[in-house]
């Protein structure tokens, strides 16, 4: 399975494609050379944003659970690597304007062997940017044994994300710097005062079959294996233009579970990886990426 997912993305079919609009850069698309390496940029910059924000409940379900049952509440944050805006293949730096940090709120009722967990963030104002985050996820206990269980969860994901990213304020105000990047009619037609808010969705459908280990009253390790079908589009405001991304991604979950004042006060650290395929990587290589997240939270 994983030869035949890897035989797919080398053909270029888990890449960004365009899917409205007509950029001012049209002849870099057809050029073999600079189409690619466009896509492979902004292919890498959309599933690293994704991934980031998407949310992964763990904490709210029978894999981490083990009491009597209850309804449970809590808050949870992801993150992806601290870095500087990319620069794309003009030099100029895509500012996304998004915290690394993406706080999310978990709300659930669980049992030792099902859940029903929602996961939501409102659309709140930060530095220019804002993001809506829903999901939901239904756990079942698979099977278990004397300090060891198995579950199998489905996660439905949507987020809606806006933010300068192709043309803040600040570079509008300094635009003489990227020579024809940014042109002074398309943004008069197509952008406010504020520049150009771009708008970005992510969509996803993951089904994980996981192992925890009970070692002791407090710790409990884990790891989940996975798919993760995804679904992006990027709308970009400046030239009117749209790209799409559809991706089928292999993952590993792991991490450690912590529980408190027995049991209903929880806690995790924990993290994923799936593969970065060569048409997702800025250079063309194939490598991994990665999030982290923490969450914690009490059951009633």
């Amino acid at each position: 399975m994983i030869s035949l997912l890897l035989g797919i993305a080398q053909a270029g079919v888990f890449q960004a494609t365009l899917v409205k609009g007509e950029p001012e850069f049209a002849a870099c698309l057809e050029a073999e050379v600079c189409g690619s390496n466009f896509y492979q940029f902004l292919t890498n910059s959309m599933m690293e944003q994704g991934m980031s924000m998407q949310s992964h409940t763990v904490l709210s379900t029978p894999l981490m659970y083990h009491g009597d049952g209850g309804y449970f509440a809590g808050a949870g944050v992801h993150t992806f690597p601290f870095s500087a805006p990319p620069e794309n293949l003009s030099g100029k730096p895509e500012n996304t304007s998004f915290s690394p940090v993406f706080p999310s709120i978990e709300l659930a009722k669980v049992s030792a062997e099902k859940s029903y967990s929602l996961n939501v963030l409102p659309p709140v104002p930060v530095q220019g940017a804002s993001a809506f985050l829903l999901s939901g996820t239904i756990s079942r206990l698979w099977t278990s044994g004397e300090n060891w269980k198995r579950t199998l969860d489905t996660e439905l994901g949507l987020i809606r994300a806006n933010a300068p990213i192709a043309a803040s304020g600040e570079q509008i105000e300094n635009k003489d710097d990227y020579g024809d990047n940014l042109l002074d009619e398309t943004l008069e037609e197509n952008c406010g005062d504020d520049g150009c808010i771009d708008t970005f969705y992510h969509a996803s459908l993951e089904f994980r079959a996981g192992q925890s280990w009970q070692v002791s009253d407090v710790f409990q390790p884990y790891v989940q294996l996975g798919g993760n079908f995804i679904y992006e589009n990027l709308f970009i405001q400046y030239d009117q233009t749209g790209w799409g991304l559809f991706t089928v991604q292999p993952m590993i979950r792991s991490g450690i579970g912590m529980q408190l004042m027995d049991g209903d006060l929880q806690t995790m650290l924990g993290g994923m990886v799936t593969p970065k395929y060569p048409g997702q990587d800025k250079e063309g290589d194939f490598g991994v990426f990665y999030t982290a997240q923490a969450q914690a939270g009490y059951v009633f």
